[in-house]
């Protein structure tokens, strides 16, 4: 589907944004409580979405957690990355 990006919203997501799209996209044979992970509500622990009108597009968690073979001082790990099937391909997951 040709997205249209002038009506494309990035902005910060909530946690309660976040279960059903994981569930669709990246576990369908979890439940939603399952698809609700105890790092969503830490701090720092931050998600990214992209929104077009009221509808979640895309969406992405970073949470710290560092990786030995990549030194840093305040490493994010990004998990849970997911964008709608019919928005695939779309470039929402990139922006």
């Amino acid at each position: 589907m040709k997205l249209p990006i002038s009506q494309l919203v990035i902005r910060f997501a909530e946690p309660h944004e976040l279960p059903f799209l994981r569930q669709k996209v990246l576990r369908p044979d979890s439940s939603i409580d399952e698809c609700r992970w105890a790092c969503d509500a830490q701090k720092p622990t931050f998600h990214v979405g992209a929104f077009l009108n009221d509808q979640t597009i895309s969406i992405a968690t970073f949470f710290p957690e560092g990786h030995p073979a990549f030194p840093a001082s305040t490493p994010f790990r990004l998990r849970g990355m997911a964008t709608e099937p019919e928005w695939s391909g779309s470039g929402a997951g990139r922006k």
